[in-house]
């Protein structure tokens, strides 16, 4: 590949990309259309220090576009893992950090409730574990933290029901539908029982139901 001589000291030593975020091959007509503008801007200074200065600029300009694209590609590839879409990740990152961290403390603290000897048949001392079982378990369904002081609790309930719901498009609706999920709405005990549906996203079958009566043979076995 023949480079011209003018072009040789301004090569950038990172890859090129577009504005779109394409690869620029080295070689091909993308390629010298930028470093002809490039050396139109350089040769257009009046100093040697203003060239370096439009050199240095041009390389860190094309160092941020690569950074911002691999921070864009590695958005995206979270929120393939996670199974939902770029704008709604972070919603759905703190609904899978909240259950996991619920779920561990609902573990612990019940595994110790559950797991401390009992002297004899000490029956006051059983009726205070079941008070104190019954009182996490109030808070655990209310989505608060159970060393939560009560009204520390109240307000963060308040606060939650007040929350405005966010809408969700269908496209996010179809990355986040999980058919063999159970469906959560049936589960009485579910602190999330006050917003189901932005959770568990359902749709309708997609098998559709055919109630026209048309004639044919019966299937009744007598």
């Amino acid at each position: 590949m023949f480079i011209p001589y003018k072009y040789r000291d301004i090569i950038p030593k990172d890859p090129l990309y577009t504005d779109t975020g394409d690869y620029i091959r080295p070689g091909s007509r993308s390629w010298f259309t930028y470093m002809c503008n490039l050396h139109r801007r350089i040769s257009s200074a009046t100093t040697s220090q203003e060239r370096k200065y439009l050199l240095q600029s041009e390389q860190e300009r094309e160092r941020e576009t690569r950074e911002l694209l691999q921070k864009e590609q590695a958005i995206k590839a979270e929120a393939q893992y996670y199974g939902t879409s770029v704008h709604t990740l972070s919603r759905r990152r703190h609904a899978s950090k909240m259950l996991t961290g619920k779920t561990r403390h609902f573990h612990e603290r019940m595994n110790y409730l559950t797991t401390t000897p009992l002297k004899g048949k000490d029956v006051i001392r059983h009726a205070e574990l079941n008070a104190e079982m019954e009182s996490f378990e109030l808070y655990y369904n209310s989505g608060v933290n159970f060393n939560e002081r009560s009204k520390q609790a109240t307000r963060k309930i308040r606060k939650e029901k007040e929350k405005k719901k966010e809408i969700t498009s269908d496209d996010t609706k179809e990355l986040e539908h999980r058919p063999k999920k159970c469906n959560t709405a049936l589960v009485a005990n579910n602190f999330f029982h006050t917003d189901e549906d932005r959770h568990k996203r359902n749709r309708p079958s997609e098998v559709s139901v055919d109630t026209t009566a048309v004639a044919g043979p019966s299937r009744i076995k007598f």
